[in-house]
């Protein structure tokens, strides 16, 4: 289901709107010694306004072709 018609907003709207949600869930854990995200973390991203860096938004070859490590004997 996209995003859209969960949060009734524009895409770009609905996916700030996701992020911040699984940013504020992430930082609660739910079983004892499970790992959380940083509140740091968190307030960093609110600042931000939990937008996109735009980091892996375009497709990186590496990610696309695949990529192995490892000796041509190993593989």
């Amino acid at each position: 289901m996209p995003l859209t018609c969960l949060f009734d907003k524009t895409k770009k709207r609905a996916l700030t709107e996701y992020r911040s949600l699984v940013y504020y869930r992430g930082e609660v854990p739910t079983q004892e010694g499970q790992a959380s995200i940083s509140g740091r973390i968190v307030q960093e991203e609110a600042v931000r306004g939990f937008e996109v860096s735009g980091m892996y938004r375009k497709r990186l070859r590496y990610f696309v072709d695949g990529l192995v490590v490892g000796s041509e004997g190993f593989i």
